[in-house]
């Protein structure tokens, strides 16, 4: 059997105001983005990427509605627990 090997990672990173835009451009209400780039850039967008997943009717659209807070307060749940 031959090794695995990893391909390397092509995507260029994005900054943190990119990333709100980005959720934003995707349906997710963010009443204050500064806000949201300040929680980003303690949680990082790809850990927030897994709380997410339930808000969203597929891939990358959220369901009409859905709030950064809302995602945040069930991160902030989980960390509690």
């Amino acid at each position: 059997m031959g090794a695995y090997v990893l391909k390397p990672y092509s995507k260029p990173p994005i900054s943190y105001t990119k990333q709100v835009e980005r959720l934003i451009s995707r349906g997710l209400t963010i009443n204050n983005p500064s806000q949201a780039e300040k929680f980003l850039r303690h949680v990082s967008y790809y850990r927030f990427s897994a709380y997410r997943i339930p808000f969203q009717k597929e891939l990358d659209v959220f369901i009409p509605g859905t709030t950064f807070s809302k995602i945040r307060r069930l991160y902030e749940l989980d960390e509690e627990l």
